[in-house]
C-alpha cells in the first residue's frame, strides 16, 4: 500500500492502517492458505510531503460520461447511425478491394440495408446492414471496437496498402462511429468473418458493457451489424427518408435496400441467406440523378483529382433566376455532409446557379459529426480550384447563345450579361476572354454573329430600345444610367441597317436587361479597341453620359414641318416626331395613298381642328394624329 502523508499525525494514522490490516489478514490467513493464494505481509511505501501542494495531480477520465458526450453532442440526428454504419462497410469493402486487387482476382463489392417493419403497428424495429467486405477478428476489435478513437486508417499496413493498389484513403477516421448507434439503438448485435479467422460475435446494450465474443455460426466473409431501435425512438424514425438523405451518389459499390416483415428469426439470417433473398425482393439505391435537362437551361460537369462536380442553371423567368440563392450539396464519397451557400464555392458572379460536389475521403477537412465542411488551407485551395474551373460554365452559357430557340438562347445572353455586371472587377477582363462566339441578334434580320466576327468591321451600332418612355434604370460600376426610349433610336437603326451598315439589337425582355447586354457586347469590342457607336447611350463603361433623360413635352405654339421618309425596315411606322418635325414614313401603305394630300398641306395655326391635330402630334400620339389629320384632309382639301 502507498501513502502520502504531511505531519507527524498522519505518519501515526497510517501506520495504525498499516496494523489493522494485518489483523483481518491474520482472521482470514487459513482461507488464504487453502483457497487463495498466500498473503505473507502488507508493505508500506509512505512519502512524507511539506503541504498538499507538493504533488503532482493528473487527469482522470469518466469514461461512461465521456461516452455518452461523444454520443449526445457530436451527432444531431437521430439515424446518423446508418450512415456511420454504411460508411464503415464501405472501408471494409474498399480494404478487400485493394487486397483482391493485388492477388489479381476478382471482386463485387456489395452492401445490403434492410429494414425489419411492423406492418401492424406501422413503424420499424430493427435496421440491418450487411458487407462482403474484409470482416474483423479478435485483434480488429480489439483495435476498432473496443478503443474508441482508433479505427483502421491508423494502421500503416492499411494505409500504405490502399495507396498502393487504388491511391484511396479510408472514410473513417474518428473512429466513434459506432457509438452513433446507442442515440436510437437498445441493443447492437455484430458477426464477422475475416479470411482464414474464426467467425465471431457479439452485442451490445450500453457503452459501458463488456463485450463477450462468442463463435458465429455464419461464416461467410463480411460484416453485419444490427441495430434494434429502442421503443422511445421508433415514432421517429423514418427509414425512406434517411437512405435517401444520406445516400446521395454511391457508386463505388452495389448498394441494395431490403424490407422484411418484422420477426425476431429474420434477425438471424446469415449474410448469404439475406443475400440471396435481397436478389429477387430487394432493390438498387441509385444515385441521385442530378442531371435534369428539363428542369435546367444550363449544365456544367467539373472534375479535379480526387473530386467531381455538377453546376446547373434552375430553368425559371429571369427576374426569378437573378434574385434567386443558390445552394451546393456537398458529398463525401457519394454520401450527404451539408449543404452550404453557392456562394461559398463559387464567384459571386454565380450566385444564383445550384450545384453538387462529390469529394473523395480526406480530400476536405470534416469534423467529427461529419455534418459541415472545416473551412481550412484544404477548403480554400478546393475552392479556389474549383472557382477557377468555374469559368467553363461561361462557355456553356455562350455556346447557348447559338441555339436555334429563341427564349432559349435570349435567356443565357441575358444570365451572362448579369454574370459580367455582377462579377468583380478582377474577374471581367476574364469573362469577356470567353466571349469570342457569343452570338449577337443583327437588327431587323435573322442573321446572328460572333462578337468575334465583329471585330472585323471597323464601325459597329448598337440599339436597344423601342417606345416612347424615358425612365432611370440601374446602377452600372456606380454610374446611373437612363434608358432613352424613343422614335429617332428606332429610325436611326432601321435607316443604318437599310444602308446594309452593322447595326446589333440587344436582347429585349426589358429595358434593364437590354442596356445590360449591351453593356457587354461594348466592353467586349472596348476590350478590343474597336470603335462602337451607341445609338441610345454613349461610352457607359468610362462614365460619360450623354444620353439625358428628355424632358416632359410642352405644347408648342409653332407648328412642326412634314418631311417624308421610306424606311423598308419599319414599314408599320407611320411616322415620327424628330425635334420640330414629323418624319412620314412612305413605306407604311396608308401614308402612300394621301401623298400628295400630305404635300398640299398649309398650315393655319389658329384653325381649331388642325390644333387638335397638332396637340396630338405634340403628345406623340402619333398614329392617332395621323388618322385624324388623313380624314380632315379628305373631307377639306386644304385648311
Amino acid at each position: 500500500m502507498s501513502a502520502l502523508t504531511f505531519s507527524e499525525q498522519g505518519d501515526q494514522a497510517v501506520l495504525e492502517y498499516k496494523e489493522i490490516i494485518e489483523r483481518q489478514l491474520e482472521i482470514v490467513r487459513p482461507y488464504f492458505d487453502t483457497i487463495l493464494k498466500p498473503i505473507r505481509r502488507v508493505e508500506l511505501e509512505q512519502r512524507r510531503l511539506e503541504s498538499p501542494l507538493d504533488q503532482t495531480l493528473q487527469f482522470k477520465t469518466n469514461t461512461p460520461e465521456i461516452l455518452r458526450i461523444l454520443i449526445e453532442g457530436v451527432y444531431d440526428r437521430e439515424d446518423v447511425f446508418i450512415r456511420e454504419l454504411v460508411q464503415n462497410s464501405l472501408d471494409s469493402c474498399l480494404v478487400r478491394r485493394a487486397k483482391q486487387q493485388k492477388r489479381n482476382a476478382s471482386y463485387n463489392p456489395q452492401i445490403l440495408l434492410t429494414v425489419y417493419y411492423d406492418y401492424e403497428q406501422d413503424k420499424p424495429r430493427a435496421f440491418r446492414i450487411d458487407d462482403n467486405g474484409i470482416g474483423m477478428d479478435l485483434t480488429d476489435v480489439q483495435d476498432t471496437v473496443v478503443w474508441i478513437g482508433n479505427t483502421i486508417s491508423s494502421k500503416p499496413d492499411i494505409v500504405t496498402l490502399l495507396q498502393q493498389t487504388l491511391g484511396k484513403n479510408l472514410i473513417a477516421t474518428f473512429g466513434i462511429g459506432l457509438l452513433s448507434c446507442f442515440k436510437s439503438s437498445g441493443s447492437i448485435t455484430i458477426r464477422s468473418h475475416k479470411e482464414n479467422e474464426t467467425p465471431l460475435q457479439f452485442e451490445l446494450t450500453s457503452v459501458t458493457d463488456n463485450i463477450k465474443l462468442e463463435k458465429s455460426s455464419d461464416d461467410t466473409i463480411g460484416t453485419t451489424a444490427i441495430v434494434k431501435l429502442s421503443e422511445n425512438k421508433i415514432e421517429e424514425f423514418k427509414s425512406e427518408e434517411a437512405i435517401a438523405y444520406y445516400f446521395r451518389k454511391v457508386e463505388q459499390v452495389e448498394l441494395k435496400e431490403l424490407w422484411l416483415e418484422w420477426d425476431p428469426d429474420l434477425l438471424e439470417l446469415s449474410r448469404d441467406d439475406i443475400s440471396k433473398i435481397a436478389l429477387t425482393e430487394g432493390w438498387n439505391i441509385e444515385p441521385k440523378d442530378y442531371y435534369q435537362p428539363y428542369e435546367h437551361v444550363v449544365e456544367f460537369e467539373l472534375y479535379g483529382d480526387d473530386f467531381s462536380g455538377f453546376i446547373w442553371l434552375p430553368k425559371s423567368d429571369m427576374q426569378s433566376v437573378v434574385n434567386f440563392e443558390g445552394s451546393v450539396d456537398i458529398l463525401n464519397e457519394g454520401i450527404f455532409v451539408t449543404n452550404e451557400p453557392i456562394i461559398d464555392w463559387l464567384p459571386e458572379h454565380m450566385s444564383f446557379c445550384e450545384a453538387v460536389f462529390n469529394f473523395s475521403s480526406n480530400s476536405i477537412s470534416l469534423p467529427a459529426g461529419r455534418d459541415r465542411v472545416i473551412k481550412d488551407e484544404k477548403f480554400r485551395a478546393k475552392k479556389r480550384f474549383i472557382m477557377d474551373k468555374s469559368f467553363g460554365f461561361i462557355d456553356k452559357l455562350v455556346n447557348q447563345t447559338h441555339r436555334k430557340e429563341i427564349e432559349e438562347r435570349d435567356f443565357a445572353a441575358l444570365v451572362l450579361t448579369y454574370m459580367y455586371s455582377n462579377a468583380e472587377a478582377s474577374l471581367r477582363e476574364r469573362i469577356l476572354k470567353r466571349l469570342d462566339d457569343y452570338k449577337a441578334r443583327r437588327y431587323k434580320r435573322e442573321e446572328r454573329l460572333s462578337l468575334k466576327q465583329l471585330l472585323d468591321y471597323e464601325k459597329v451600332y448598337i440599339q436597344y430600345t423601342q417606345g416612347r418612355v424615358v425612365s432611370e434604370l440601374t446602377d452600372l460600376d456606380g454610374k446611373k444610367l437612363y434608358h432613352k426610349e424613343d422614335d429617332f433610336v428606332e429610325l436611326q437603326a432601321a435607316m443604318l441597317a437599310q444602308e446594309d451598315s452593322i447595326v446589333i439589337s440587344a436582347t429585349r425582355h426589358d429595358a434593364e436587361q437590354a442596356i445590360l447586354e449591351a453593356a457587354l457586347i461594348k466592353a467586349y469590342l472596348a476590350s478590343f479597341n474597336n470603335e462602337i457607336i451607341d445609338l441610345t447611350t454613349t461610352n457607359i463603361l468610362e462614365g460619360k453620359q450623354r444620353s439625358k433623360p428628355v424632358p416632359n413635352i410642352v405644347r408648342q405654339e409653332v407648328g412642326p414641318v412634314i418631311k417624308f421618309v421610306e424606311v423598308t425596315g419599319l414599314p408599320s411606322k407611320k411616322a415620327w416626331k424628330v425635334g420640330n418635325e414629323v418624319w412620314i414614313n412612305l413605306a407604311n401603305p396608308s401614308m402612300k395613298g394621301v401623298y400628295k394630300e400630305l404635300q398640299q398641306i398649309q398650315y393655319e395655326p389658329d384653325n381649331v381642328i388642325f390644333a387638335s391635330v397638332l396637340f396630338k402630334i405634340l403628345s406623340y400620339q402619333f398614329d392617332s394624329a395621323i388618322h385624324d389629320l388623313i380624314g380632315i384632309i379628305r373631307q377639306n382639301n386644304t385648311l
